[in-house]
């Protein structure tokens, strides 16, 4: 059977893990911003063209 790490080594990976966590967390919060940005000026684009008169 298999030994469990010590402690030290638990701790270690718990700090990598949260430190993970954080970083994609992150970049998750940036990525959804983008996204965000973009479908606003996606949307905007769409109704300065149906106001035009053109359609896609």
């Amino acid at each position: 059977m298999q030994e469990l790490p010590d402690e030290q080594k638990m701790d270690e990976l718990l700090k990598l893990a949260k430190n993970a966590y954080e970083k994609a967390k992150l970049m998750y919060e940036t990525a959804t911003e983008i996204a965000e940005k973009w479908e606003t000026l996606h949307e905007a684009k769409k109704a300065r063209k149906q106001k035009a008169g053109v359609t896609e």
